[in-house]
Formats: C-alpha cells, sequence, structure tokens
C-alpha cells in the first residue's frame, strides 16, 4: 500500500471513528489552568502530518465549524491565536485472550485469537508565539463492528462536538 493509499485510509477511519459511532465519544481531556478563551480570538487546523486527502479536509471541516459554533473565528491568512493540531493513529493488529470454559463440570483455559482494530485521535490547541498546549482532548474508538461505507456527517458533527466540548466557548 502506498503512503498516499495509507493515509487516505487512516482518514477514513478517522471519520469513522467519529461517525460511524452510535453512541457517544468516552474523550479526555485537560485545559491549561491559565488558559482564558477571551484571549483567543482566531484559529486555524492542522495535521500533524501535514497529508492532505479528502477525508482530512471533510474533518478538517468539521473541526472549523464546531470551534466558529463556539465563538472562534477561522484565520484564513494563516495568522492565528491558536494551531489546533490533530494526529490519528490507526491499531490494526491481533491479541491472544485466554478464555475460560465450563465443559462437563471442568474449568479449562482456551488461548482465543482476537483482531484488534481502534482509531485513536489527538488534538491539542497550541498557542503560537509561546508553544504551550492550552487544551488537549483525545479519544478511541473500536472499529470492528463499524460500517465504512455509511459514513455520516451528522453524526461526525455530533462527535466532534462533544470532543471540543471541554474547550471553553469564547
Amino acid at each position: 500500500m502506498t503512503y498516499i493509499r495509507l493515509m487516505s485510509f487512516l482518514s477514513l477511519m478517522m471519520l469513522t471513528l467519529l461517525s460511524g459511532c452510535q453512541s457517544g465519544l468516552d474523550v479526555q481531556h485537560q485545559l491549561a489552568e491559565s488558559f482564558d478563551a477571551q484571549n483567543y480570538d482566531t484559529f486555524v487546523v492542522a495535521s500533524l502530518d501535514g497529508k492532505e486527502t479528502k477525508n482530512r479536509r471533510l474533518l478538517e471541516s468539521g473541526m472549523r465549524t464546531v470551534l466558529e459554533n463556539k465563538g472562534y473565528r477561522y484565520a484564513s491568512s494563516g495568522e492565528a491565536d491558536l494551531l489546533f493540531v490533530y494526529d490519528i493513529n490507526l491499531t490494526e493488529e491481533s491479541s491472544v485472550m485466554n478464555e475460560v470454559v465450563l465443559r462437563d463440570g471442568k474449568t479449562f483455559t482456551v488461548p482465543k485469537i482476537e483482531a484488534v482494530f481502534e482509531a485513536h485521535i489527538l488534538i491539542n490547541a497550541i498557542e503560537p508565539g509561546t508553544h504551550k498546549v492550552l487544551w488537549k482532548a483525545a479519544t478511541d474508538r473500536d472499529l470492528r463492528n463499524v460500517n465504512l461505507r455509511n459514513l455520516d456527517k451528522k453524526r461526525l458533527m455530533e462527535r466532534l462536538t462533544e470532543l471540543f466540548d471541554s474547550l471553553p466557548d469564547r
């Protein structure tokens, strides 16, 4: 698989992580004590690796909408008060699990191979002048039971809203 195809696949997995899930996200977040939303007016969004794909543009467009709904303004000139940098990681592997089986009144431990297919996203809000991380959020999702062909933009926006929920409104 070429690098560009891999990046497209990772982007699709991230969109699937956010839009394909029926239940809410379990988001871990941290906010710097010194953060005051009123001191930050404008923002830009970028991926950590800087690669552009159709799915990443859709994801970044959704992030932009959520941030604008929170009162921040998109900085079209590139100069911004906040830089939102995100990273996507996909884990695709297998692991050996031990299953306890009860048969004829006896207990047996049977090794079982289980697929691991997860997507992780981390987003940092960075103050460009100081490079200080002011806010960060992360989440992950098991993708084994997700339909990759049915991405729902409405659910994507709901999940992005949840992901950015802990960032103070402006």
